[in-house]
């Protein structure tokens, strides 16, 4: 166990089967650090040249970046060498990968599951949980990597209910600073609980649960469970329910204030009804005190949604946004800014739900309703509120408007006070289920909204993907297999058995400007749906290029060779397109690609380097030579793939004073029809097997020679050969996308392959985007495609 100091949001959830998938969450509430295992976790360069191996995210980090020679590879654990890779850039990793979303779980009374340690050491006749636990888990994996048992400071009191509400406070020992001499773990965040239900009816006790070194577990941590006991409730000898605290209760709105260091609770319900009170705890002072509520009180609410946050001056994007002195004097948070709690929605005394939002302020104790926008969430509860402190969003998710269950994404401008539908139910493809209660957090550089659903409404059946993230601020959801890493998982239906076509390319249309979707899991149904956007409005221009053999798009300019030139053209108005710049070479341009602001031609004898920055004065940067033709190059982050008709090779781009590829291997035909990729320098003549194509995906290339592909890995330091197959046709083109391969064959046949970092290639059924495979490109709005000596142009409006 290691200390890997990274951010975790705390989303506490009761279990009643002991399984994740199941849970039920409630509110997430505030920022946690837990200690987390050290596991090894696959982290991809952002240039998608190299895999390098991570564990705990801090262990590797200088500064914001991780230095790939002191990260071990996964195959011999020795520290990774970048001579046998495909370069030497340093790589920022996602910071998403360490972080977890932590949990308070508790199991029922009556489940058959040995809980271990992690069981209350006895169990009242009255207990509704006979076990808790925090615990992290993993928001690229959906799994728990750390979970902490609960100890007690009076093993009489255990923490037995369901139900209750939660919430965080920074480091600090509060009213707690000892227990049988076990030390407090300060950096790790303390937790306050209040209410719940248990057999015995609605609770009214106060806990604080701190994280210790665990006294029988050394080396690991604990989190230390007391029940707190109202100064006047000890010193009148009360016993059982508090006479000095808010009356018993569930499901109440509970905040930690970083104004005062008070608890905040309001609301909640009871055996007959919704309550609408205010109360304060004092850690200082070990008291409750009831407040005469002001403002725009909240009526009686059950089942309402709640986070807490900050509003800031209107202006002000988040606490990070620049401020201006005026008048000698900067602003500080506390002038712009004011810590608040959200309560949203919930049903109402009369039966009917509210779709109202109240802010509670800390500062001064009052409430504020917020004045509904033209567009906003209807009356909803059980749904799920998130407050983004970096962009100053109230995120919504989910919730049951009374007939129907959702799984809509909306947020709240925190400054102007206006909501935004992110996304409508989604009803077909990869959905979160329809559930009860949802965590939601939202995590990264990106801002990820990343959904955990609660308990499936629909049916009982095991989910496969325990959660999905909004792809972009207004895009898709995708599941957890299918952004964990770029390969593939792809079990639909839960049987622990690929499907297939899982992630492959596909097509709703038989247009060629019709960009290909992905096949991935309809959560609903649990079979597989092309995700093939709607067409838009188009209008064509063709441009003709006598002897046209390659063309690539950056922006509104259009790179194209033809007849020993490159050619720059400006197709910003496609039907009148102006040339800006060419250049003659010696010999023809077979294929081009395109490297940061360069062009990399693929020529007789080499590579040819053009500088393209200025599109109107092209520039001969340098010449690689390869010795043999190069029929076709590809560009994957620095490196540059080619190949002759001979073999395979790359070099690395970066490195100005390279003429000559890094590395170069002969493909080679054995006498029993197996393949040998031999690294004779430059020299190994022509190979006389039809090499004709190539793709290259994450250090993965597959080659067509004549009727048949062949796979190598690149990564290796022999060019393993992956494997090949042999078809009844010649190969005409190739392309590659993720773990699928997929080809155009002379006869028609269009046979997809899957092979998955390395693994041998099966056919594994037939594409629709012949199209897409001969070549399809888009760039500026536009769709692009060689027909003979034509480029045709679709121009989406």
């Amino acid at each position: 166990m290691c200390s890997a100091n990274v951010r975790l949001y705390f989303n506490p959830l009761e279990d009643e089967t002991g399984a994740l998938e199941t849970a039920m969450f409630y509110p997430p509430i505030g920022l946690h650090h837990l200690e987390t295992p050290c596991e090894h976790i696959d982290v991809y360069n952002r240039d998608h040249t190299r895999i390098v191996w991570s564990g705990c995210y801090d262990d590797y980090i200088e500064g914001d970046y991780a230095d790939p020679h002191n990260i071990p590879d996964p195959e011999s654990s020795q520290p990774y060498d970048p001579t046998s890779g495909l370069g030497d850039d340093r790589t920022n990793p996602y910071s998403s990968v360490s972080e977890n979303l932590a949990i308070i779980k508790t199991w029922d009374i009556g489940l058959s599951v040995d809980l271990g340690h992690f069981a209350h050491p006895f169990i009242y006749p009255s207990s509704a949980t006979q076990g808790i636990s925090v615990a992290g888990v993993n928001l690229l994996t959906g799994k728990t990597v750390t979970e902490h048992r609960a100890i007690y400071a009076d093993t009489q009191n255990i923490f037995d209910v369901k139900d209750f509400s939660v919430v965080l406070e920074p480091g600090g020992a509060g009213v707690i600073a000892n227990y049988a001499g076990v030390n407090q773990v300060s950096h790790l965040r303390s937790i306050w609980a209040f209410g719940g239900w248990n057999l015995s009816g609605y609770s009214n006790n106060l806990w604080h649960a701190i994280p210790v070194e665990d006294p029988d577990f050394p080396g690991t941590i604990a989190y230390l469970w007391t029940k707190i006991t109202p100064v006047q409730d000890r010193a009148s000898g009360q016993i059982g329910i508090s006479l000095y605290s808010p009356s018993p209760r569930a499901g109440s709105a509970l905040f930690w204030s970083p104004v005062s260091g008070e608890i905040l609770l309001w609301g909640g319900k009871n055996e007959t009804s919704a309550l609408n009170d205010f109360w304060t705890f004092s850690p200082s002072t070990n008291t409750w005190t009831e407040r005469n509520a002001s403002g725009e009180i909240p009526p009686p609410l059950s089942d309402f949604s709640y986070t807490q946050g900050f509003i800031c001056t209107p202006g002000m994007d988040t606490i990070s946004s620049g401020v201006v002195e005026s008048a000698g004097y900067i602003p500080t948070f506390d002038d712009l800014c004011e810590y608040a709690g959200f309560i949203w929605g919930g049903e109402l005394p009369d039966g009917t739900l509210s779709e109202n939002l109240y802010v509670l302020g800390f500062k001064e104790g009052d409430f504020r309703k917020v004045r509904l926008s033209v567009t906003h969430p209807p009356a909803m509860k059980d749904a799920t509120l998130f407050f983004d402190p970096l962009t100053g969003r109230l995120y919504l998710y989910g919730g049951f408007d009374g007939t129907s269950y959702h799984n809509w994404l909306w947020y709240l401008d925190t400054q102007d006070m206006i909501w935004h539908l992110v996304k409508e139910d989604c009803l077909e493809g990869t959905c979160p289920y329809l559930s009860r209660t949802s965590a939601l957090v939202v995590s990264g550089e990106n801002r990820d909204v990343i959904v955990y659903p609660g308990r499936n409404v629909i049916s009982d059946i095991p989910k496969v993907e325990p959660f999905f993230k909004m792809q972009g601020t207004f895009g898709r959801w995708i599941g957890a297999s299918e952004f964990v890493s770029w390969k593939v998982k792809g079990d639909c239906d839960g049987d622990e058995v690929r499907e297939n076509l899982w992630g492959s390319k596909c097509s709703l249309s038989e247009l060629w400007y019709h960009l290909p979707g992905e096949e991935v899991c309809n959560t609903l149904s649990e079979g597989l749906i092309c995700t093939q956007e709607e067409i838009p409005s188009v209008r064509f221009a063709e441009k003709h290029v006598p002897g046209l053999k390659d063309f690539k798009p950056r922006e509104n300019i259009l790179f194209i060779s033809a007849r020993g030139k490159l050619i720059a053209e400006d197709m910003t108005n496609p039907w009148s397109m102006q040339k800006l710049d060419e250049i003659v070479v010696h010999g023809s341009i077979k294929d081009i690609d395109l490297w940061q602001d360069r062009v990399i031609a693929g020529i007789d004898g080499g590579l040819l380097v053009i500088d393209a920055s200025d599109a109107t004065n092209l520039k001969r940067e340098r010449f690689i030579s390869t010795e043999g033709r190069v029929l076709k190059v590809k560009v994957e982050g620095d490196t540059a793939f080619f190949l002759t008709n001979s073999g395979i090779g790359y070099i690395d781009l970066a490195d100005p004073s390279k003429n000559f590829p890094d590395r170069f291997a002969c493909l080679v035909r054995n006498p029993d029809g197996t393949w040998n990729a031999v690294e004779f320098g430059l020299h190994c003549g022509h190979s006389g097997f039809g090499i004709k194509d190539f793709d290259v995906y994450h250090g993965i290339a597959y080659i067509s020679a004549g009727r048949e592909i062949v796979g190598l890995d690149l990564r290796s330091s022999m060019f393993d050969i992956i494997g090949s197959l042999r078809f009844d046709s010649l190969i005409e083109s190739i392309r590659m996308s993720q773990d699928h391969v997929y080809l155009n064959l002379r006869n028609g046949e269009k046979p997809i392959i899957f092979s998955s970092d390395g693994s041998f290639p099966e056919v594994v059924g037939e594409h629709n985007i012949t199209q897409w495979v001969e070549g399809i490109e888009e760039s500026a709005g536009k769709i692009l495609r060689k027909a003979f000596n034509n480029v045709e142009i679709a121009i989406l409006q």
